[in-house]
């Protein structure tokens, strides 16, 4: 049974109110949501607006767009994501849509959104979050890495669409972080790589200092270089003979 793994999420929020900008945080455990708005706004002096949201939800996803309607939206950060580590065909049904939804549907929807608006006002930055899986076909991990090379194709793209509008659109691709996900699932990808995870922050300060200056950011040298390996110099039967070799259970 595979079980689904939210992704922890990077520490944007602590960079981006350290750096005075006000916030809306979504996520779905509002508890949560309401310490992390807390503690921001008492130790960086910002405003934030809480959006309780499951962004495998169609409704709740608009529910984001609706409610920060009334605001000016300078950088939208879709970076919810979730992982099953698991024979394609033997995963529920309801995995696999929630999967699409929350990897593909959800940053598509509110990309889609803001971009517009941005467009309009001549300003502005998305800032989407891939995965170096994304350059490497992956047994086991199949849909999640097809997911994340879609996300990476549609930012390299919105990105040339929107430049000349002055609205920047980067994504950011992290290797190993040292997060829940990476000391689990993809954790076991170390194997491959054998590297140390990074450390959140330096991948957060990785996107943010790209954007506005390429299309793509591999967070971390390491991770460039393996992804050039990959991706670049060794055939890809390569990868996808490698993760079925780590990660068969049957």
């Amino acid at each position: 049974m595979a079980i689904p793994r939210l992704f922890e999420q990077l520490p944007f929020a602590e960079v981006l109110a350290k750096k005075g900008l006000n916030l809306i945080l979504v996520a779905r455990r509002k508890s949560l949501l309401d310490e992390l708005a807390q503690q921001l706004e008492q130790h960086h002096e910002i405003s934030t607006r809480v959006i309780v949201a499951d962004m495998s939800d169609t409704s709740e996803v608009n529910r984001v767009v609706e409610q920060s309607a009334d605001l000016e939206i300078g950088l939208v950060i879709p970076n919810a994501g979730i992982e099953t580590h698991e024979l394609f065909d033997q995963q529920s049904w309801q995995q696999v849509d929630s999967l699409l939804q929350i990897n593909m549907a959800a940053p598509t929807r509110l990309a889609h959104h803001f971009a517009g608006q941005m467009r309009q006002r001549g300003r502005g930055g998305i800032l989407f979050v891939s995965s170096i899986m994304a350059y490497m076909p992956s047994a086991y991990l199949a849909q999640y890495a097809a997911s994340k090379a879609y996300i990476q194709l549609l930012a390299e793209g919105m990105h040339k669409e929107l430049k000349s509008s002055g609205v920047d659109v980067t994504v950011l691709a992290p290797g190993l972080t040292d997060t829940d996900m990476g000391q689990s699932v993809t954790g076991g990808l170390n194997a491959m790589f054998r590297q140390p995870l990074m450390e959140p922050e330096a991948v957060v300060q990785a996107g943010l200092s790209a954007l506005g200056k390429r299309p793509v950011r591999i967070a971390g040298w390491m991770n460039r270089l393996n992804v050039f390996m990959v991706s670049r110099l060794l055939p890809r039967a390569f990868s996808t003979a490698l993760t079925h070799k780590m990660f068969n259970k049957h």
